[in-house]
């Protein structure tokens, strides 16, 4: 499967893998611009890259918390229609979250607040709307703090334990020291 010579991403499709040179990279890895380029190779699909997204997130939602609602079947769905119609926009097959303060028609919608629980939105937030529109595949909601402002959500920083999101540093620094 990997080609010295060979400038453009491939993929090893039974592994999830992407070969850029020489460095083998997992799809979730890839930015938006290289996972685009590799679908429009046709080394990747947007099955795929949604997979490999989802398997991170398995793997490390545990430590991190970092998703407030995930939509696996509807992007499934898409990303699969997208896969069999060969076109789907600009960015088609690119997958993307959002902050659970910015509404989804199809997802809850909580603002980060108690008193927003089961809120479903009737339309889609102006950015998403045009996201989806151009062939984006909405992973699902992450966590924000409430209404954007307040309250830290559950989020922890993955690579220093007890810092957490939504909270000055100089706070958090502080705390830190005095444990």
């Amino acid at each position: 499967m990997y080609d010295n010579d060979r400038q453009s991403p491939s993929l090893d499709r039974a592994h999830g893998r992407v070969f850029l040179g020489m460095n083998i990279t997992e799809a979730h890895e890839l930015t938006a611009t290289e996972g685009l380029k590799a679908m429009e190779n046709g080394d990747l699909t947007a099955e795929g890259w949604l997979k490999s997204c989802f398997e991170r997130i398995d793997a490390r939602e545990n430590a991190v918390l970092a998703w407030e609602y995930l939509d696996r079947d509807g992007a499934l769905k898409h990303a699969q229609a997208i896969d069999k119609s060969g076109n789907g926009g600009i960015v088609a097959g690119m997958p993307f979250g959002v902050k659970d303060i910015i509404d989804t028609a199809d997802m809850p919608t909580s603002y980060a607040s108690p008193i927003h629980k089961d809120h479903l939105p009737r339309r889609d937030a102006g950015y998403v709307a045009t996201t989806r529109g151009a062939g984006g595949v909405l992973l699902g909601k992450t966590v924000s703090t409430e209404f954007g402002h307040r309250s830290p959500g559950k989020t922890r920083n993955p690579l220093i334990q007890g810092i957490r999101q939504g909270v000055p540093p100089r706070a958090q620094r502080r705390r830190l020291a005095i444990k």
